[in-house]
């Protein structure tokens, strides 16, 4: 399992949501962490981008819904102006355009705002400590190439809660593939790697 980040550099992050309640809200929950640093905390897409490039961040949360733009556009220009940035969308409720949108521009996760602050914490503590043992399953079935239709099959769920678990493990194993996610699990000994 992954060690939590302790010694070294904090965590450096930078939040873009026009909702400036929720997003200083989130800030200073973030704050309380002594491995986070929350850098910048600003209102719409271009503010973020020039944050982003400003601070240098190792994760972005954006949300979905900016003045001007779209989160999934902000996010594009974020990944391409800083390729390494781990960018993590903030959502209302989570829509299937969105998770698709965010996962075709290499976002690294989707979370509902009612959840942000519990899911970001819990997951910095260990690379993958906070795995469900159904998204463990997923996992699992990720690894033989199942696809999220198989695994559906094989877990007795549906196709939709199956791409909603999905999406959970990429968040919290930090990768922006099913494949990463497999590898990454597989190198922290989350997982082994199926050899039948």
């Amino acid at each position: 399992m992954g060690e939590p980040v302790s010694d070294g550099e904090p965590i450096r992050v930078v939040i873009i949501d026009d909702h400036r309640m929720f997003a200083e809200s989130l800030g200073r929950l973030l704050s309380d962490q002594s491995d986070i640093e929350v850098v910048a905390t600003v209102g719409d897409g271009d503010a973020g981008l020039e944050a982003v490039r400003r601070h240098q961040p190792r994760v972005v949360l954006l949300d979905n819904v900016l003045p001007g733009r779209t989160g999934v556009e902000g996010a594009a220009d974020i990944r391409e102006a800083l390729p390494d940035t781990m960018v993590v969308m903030l959502t209302g409720a989570v829509d299937d355009r969105v998770l698709l949108g965010a996962i075709d521009v290499g976002c690294s996760g989707v979370l509902t705002k009612d959840h942000a602050a519990a899911q970001l914490n819990r997951a910095h503590r260990g690379l993958g400590s906070d795995l469900s043992n159904r998204e463990l399953e997923v996992l699992d079935l990720l690894a033989t190439g199942a696809a999220n239709k198989e695994i559906a099959t094989s877990l007795s769920l549906s196709v939709n809660t199956v791409r909603n678990h999905v999406q959970q493990v990429l968040v919290k194993l930090g990768a922006h593939s099913k494949l990463e996610a497999v590898a990454t699990a597989v190198r922290e000994g989350i997982i082994r790697y199926p050899t039948g």
